[in-house]
């Protein structure tokens, strides 16, 4: 149970990495150069973090 509830809580803060990141973007208004693009790829890979961790909470199930 403690270890779902890390694996949520890790999901949780990748995620809100994720949102902080593309909302960064946004604000900016700089949305074709190619720091922008390795930025989203940095958000990208926070969800898939997330996602990792919300299957392993499934799996534990």
């Amino acid at each position: 149970m403690n270890d779902n509830i890390q694996l949520r809580d890790a999901a949780n803060t990748e995620l809100t990495y994720a949102k902080a990141i593309i909302n960064l973007i946004l604000d900016s208004g700089f949305i074709d150069n190619e720091n922008t693009l390795n930025t989203l790829a940095v958000a990208l890979l926070s969800v898939i973090r997330a996602h990792e961790s919300l299957i392993k909470i499934n799996l534990g199930k």
